[in-house]
């Protein structure tokens, strides 16, 4: 049996969701047991006052510190062991099965639920054993994650699914996503259930199962294979890569906006690491026609008798190279040409929140059934808004020296080295 103390200001919140469903019958099962604490219960101000102005001013109100402390105390001292109180929050660390799980073995369990600008800092210093997000965007406050997780919870618990071995093969049990599932009629307006699921081979009925389960993961979150892909025996031939040099939208020196210009250099060099490392083209992404032009006249010569006597090499770097006047002209063009959608990777020489390692990728590249579009910025970099529109942002490179401060070229050489080197 798990006990959860959920912490709110809204209790009422709670009571449709804790007499429905999965919810209920672990609780009428005795497998779950849920206490609602009221946060204003614990407030010393006669109108239960909870919030207060942030010190150094800004927007918004916080949570003061005396009624959650007080709340937190009430319940952990009625208990014989150290309780684990998790706070819900967008800066916590992101809710996975795995998060899961590893709570369903707490006979107790502390939920405190934030809510206007955020709860004192020093109530999380001290009292908050884990923090936890159920992803990337904000909510009025903790109840709604609260109960996400109480659920999650609940799902898990002995004899409350009447069928245990289901909950083991829904998405991320191990490591994929679902496979798809059909029911009666055979027939629905013309579409039928695959032919295996009614064969009567359970043997094949599994093999079609996790295949399916595979190419949805790879489809939709390429990312869980990395983790899973010796388990499954996935392919480790390298999927297709692709190259865009983004001209706009860029950032200058001083965070504006901008369009920059193409350079001779950026044309050649990074064409020849391109080659090196086997991309599969080299986009410059610009929208100005009269840049085009430039572009166009720098490779003119390049495509001579002349050129190819001059240097072969060069010739055959400066043949994975195109012209696209955006991103999504570039993406487009991916899509036509290998029939699938392809995942976006941005780089950066900042610090944003969820990037991800060059190993992740590294693998990702070994494994998708995707192809994969790397973008770098020119000027000061990426727009942000492309960055938000990646399926991915690269880590930055790091450096031992105080100076970040590479040249686009030199980073494209870099990042390919450390996503294709057999070392």
């Amino acid at each position: 049996m798990v006990k959860i103390h959920i912490l709110t200001l809204f209790p009422e919140m709670f009571k449709g969701f804790l007499s429905e469903s999965i919810p209920f019958i672990a609780q009428e099962k005795g497998q779950l047991s849920v206490n609602l604490v009221d946060i204003r219960d614990f407030s010393e101000d006669k109108h239960r006052k909870v919030d207060d102005y942030p010190y150094g001013g800004g927007a918004g109100l916080v949570m003061k510190p005396e009624p959650l402390a007080s709340a937190i105390d009430s319940v952990s001292q009625t208990s014989d062991i150290s309780l684990p109180v998790i706070y819900f929050t967008p800066q916590g660390r992101l809710l996975s099965q795995k998060t899961v799980r590893e709570y369903l073995h707490s006979p107790e369990i502390v939920i405190v639920c934030g809510h206007y600008k955020e709860i004192d800092q020093r109530i999380r210093e001290k009292y908050i054993t884990d923090e936890i997000s159920i992803g990337d965007y904000v909510l009025s406050g903790g109840e709604l994650p609260a109960m996400v997780f109480t659920d999650a919870i609940a799902r898990l618990l002995e004899n409350v699914i009447s069928d245990p071995e289901s909950a083991l093969t829904d998405s991320h049990e191990n490591g994929l996503l679902g496979y798809p599932c059909y029911t009666r009629p055979y027939d629905f307006r013309g579409m039928k259930v695959p032919d295996v699921l009614v064969s009567g081979h359970h043997k094949e009925i599994d093999k079609w199962l996790k295949q399916k389960a595979i190419e949805l993961t790879q489809k939709v979150r390429p990312e869980f294979l990395v983790s899973v892909s010796t388990e499954y025996n996935l392919s480790q031939k390298k999927t297709n890569v692709y190259l865009g040099l983004v001209h706009y939208p860029v950032y200058n020196k001083a965070g504006e906006t901008i369009t920059s210009g193409i350079t001779n250099l950026d044309l050649h060099d990074i064409s020849r690491s391109a080659m090196t490392y086997d991309i599969q083209r080299f986009f410059i992404i610009h929208p100005n026609d009269r840049q085009k032009e430039i572009f166009e006249h720098i490779l003119a010569f390049w495509k001579t008798d002349i050129a190819a006597i001059y240097n072969q090499h060069r010739v055959d770097a400066l043949s994975v190279i195109g012209f696209s006047k955006s991103i999504n002209d570039t993406i487009n063009f991916i899509k036509n040409q290998e029939n699938n959608e392809p995942i976006i990777v941005t780089t950066t020489a900042r610090h944003l929140d969820n990037q991800v390692s060059f190993e992740k990728i590294k693998k990702m590249i070994e494994i998708a059934e995707r192809p994969i579009l790397l973008l770098f910025g020119t000027g000061n970099g990426l727009h942000d808004d492309t960055h938000k529109q990646a399926d991915f942002v690269l880590n930055s490179i790091k450096q031992k020296a105080n100076y970040n401060h590479l040249s686009v070229r030199s980073a494209v050489a870099i990042v390919l080295d450390r996503l294709f080197s057999e070392e």
